[in-house]
């Protein structure tokens, strides 16, 4: 399992044109905070019981869900297409079913850094499921982005009649790895590895 997910970082960061060269960008932590709040103030306006909430029975959504994912410059005082990601959870339009529960990873960017940030996409995963459903954000278990590299960890439905599942509890457990593509302004799946089976 380590050898094969190895050999998925290393095909991944050979065809990923969007790398962050070992976090060698050094972020403002005010700049995180500001999207931060941009992201809580949105997310709380659209959704319910999310995770920005002092009350969540999730894991809080705090400055280490906030993911740099891209910026430019034209010197060394300004920066350009600066865009960030966001991961939270909430049941968004509030309809309050056991299964409307669900995770995002929403996209925020600036044109120059004397422009707000602008929520862009409320889940860039739209991207990766529209054609073929893939990702089963219900179920979303952690999420990092290193070098140019989103990589998430979630679990979705078996289609062994022997695993035993009911609507909140899928079998299988998998780790995706993401980039964007530049070309197409959207994100690709790269590998979808198994990686095994929920308690």
């Amino acid at each position: 399992m380590v050898k094969n997910f190895s050999r998925a970082i290393r095909y991944t960061l050979t065809v990923t044109t969007l790398l962050l060269a070992n976090n060698a960008i050094a972020v403002p932590t005010s700049e995180k905070y500001e999207v931060l709040k941009k992201a809580s103030n949105y997310a709380q306006s659209v959704a319910c019981s999310t995770t920005f909430s002092d009350d969540t029975e999730d894991t809080e959504t705090t400055i280490s869900d906030v993911y740099l994912v891209e910026t430019s410059s034209f010197d060394d005082l300004n920066e350009f297409g600066t865009n960030y990601i966001v991961y939270w959870s909430g049941d968004y339009g509030c309809m309050g079913g056991s299964g409307t529960y669900s995770s995002f990873l929403t996209s925020f960017s600036r044109i120059s850094d004397t422009r707000p940030f602008l929520m862009e996409k409320l889940d860039i995963l739209d991207d990766i499921n529209k054609d073929k459903y893939q990702i089963n954000s219900r179920f979303i278990h952690d999420v990092d982005f290193k070098n140019g590299v989103l990589l998430i960890t979630a679990s979705d439905y078996s289609n062994d009649p022997n695993d035993f599942e009911a609507n909140n509890f899928p079998a299988n457990r998998y780790l995706y790895v993401l980039s964007y593509d530049e070309d197409v302004y959207e994100w690709k799946l790269l590998n979808k590895q198994f990686i095994g089976k929920n308690d």
